[in-house]
């Protein structure tokens, strides 16, 4: 019994439970037609940079939101998003009119992580959006992202989502080591019980 105690707890210690959490940030709790507070989100982990983002109710056809009632959007700037620490997987909903949309994830030390180019979603304001489109960077380290409307077009997002914590996989030596130890110890005190 306290060898299956000992090999339990290496097991543990050598497989730790990865401690993830998935935010999704979805611009309903504030009211419709206000500029964005940049630390409106601090608590979760984001700061918006700039005072000239909008939030916008849902316009359908031309700007549906994913979750209604609001999302957030811009006239002519480009929406910046820093994270407390270091995120993966950052995705949102999108609508883009005229113009294709730019997202940009970059590390710590400004250095590009990944760039994507979003599909524009109508081209003429007559003519309403068939839906929402979604971009997503499934890249770790990420600590601050950029969504531009390419040439300054307009642009909304919604349900912004990333996963925060840690889910590193320990590599192979690390594993095997102290496994094989605690089972080599196993071995060596059940044949002790069996002399015995």
């Amino acid at each position: 019994m306290i060898l299956l105690t000992i090999f339990i707890l290496s097991l543990v210690t050598v497989f730790p439970v990865a401690a993830q959490s998935v935010t999704t940030i979805n611009f309903d709790n504030i009211p419709s037609q206000t500029y964005l507070n940049p630390n409106q989100y601090q608590s979760q982990g984001v700061t918006f940079v700039g005072n000239s983002n909008y939030v916008f109710y849902s316009q359908p056809p031309f700007y549906p939101s994913h979750s209604e009632p609001n999302q957030l959007g811009t006239y002519s700037n480009e929406i910046r998003v820093n994270f407390a620490s270091p995120v993966s997987d950052v995705g949102f909903y999108y609508t883009a009119y005229l113009q294709p949309l730019i997202f940009t994830a970059y590390d710590s030390n400004g250095v590009q992580i990944e760039q994507k180019t979003g599909v524009q979603s109508y081209q003429d304001y007559n003519m309403p959006a068939l839906t929402n489109s979604y971009m997503v960077i499934n890249k770790p380290s990420i600590s601050y992202i950029t969504i531009d409307g390419y040439q300054n077009w307009y642009f909304m997002i919604d349900d912004l989502s990333f996963t925060s914590g840690s889910g590193s996989i320990p590599e192979f030596p690390s594993i095997v080591l102290p496994v094989a130890a605690v089972l080599g110890l196993m071995v060596i005190f059940g044949r002790r019980k069996n002399m015995v």
